[in-house]
């Protein structure tokens, strides 16, 4: 397989997952499913959009629309989050933020270089957030009201 893929995910205390949670992805489709543990029918309020969520925040610092504020995706137990995400080309995105600071995130490309700026990072990997939403990541409810959507 060419091109680069999403080939690992690490958050700490982001939204509901207090502590640190970290998977290692392959260049494969991935299901998220849930069943909670004393109500197998119930899916709902799991984890499972907070944690795709956590990519894009990896990206673009964006955090999900029902945080009213950036301190918002930190897990209500704690007083700093962490997301890293890495691509299979190298590339390591790291993004912190304490509660009442400002966020930071530092990013370590292939070639070494270590970049803090969001508009050298979206120029290494070669998309914007529009282009990311519009291509590669579609948000809760995103795809249902494009699918009942009337003809137009």
């Amino acid at each position: 397989m060419t091109g680069v893929w999403p080939a690992g995910l690490r958050v700490n205390n982001w939204l509901r997952f207090h502590g640190e949670h970290e998977l290692d992805l392959q260049p494969i489709v991935y299901a998220l499913v849930a069943e909670h543990e004393r109500d197998r029918e119930r899916s709902n309020w799991l984890g499972k959009s907070a944690l795709v969520s956590a990519i894009r925040y990896a990206l673009f610092g964006t955090v999900p629309k029902q945080c009213l504020t950036l301190d918002d995706a930190i897990n209500r137990e704690e007083d700093e989050l962490e997301v890293d995400f890495e691509l299979s080309d190298g590339t390591y995105i790291e993004r912190k933020r304490r509660r009442g600071k400002s966020t930071e995130m530092v990013a370590q490309l292939p070639d070494g270089r270590e970049v803090r700026d969001q508009a050298l990072l979206e120029e290494h990997l070669g998309f914007d957030e529009e282009t990311f939403l519009m291509t590669s990541y579609f948000e809760q409810k995103s795809m249902a009201r494009f699918i009942v959507a009337p003809p137009a």
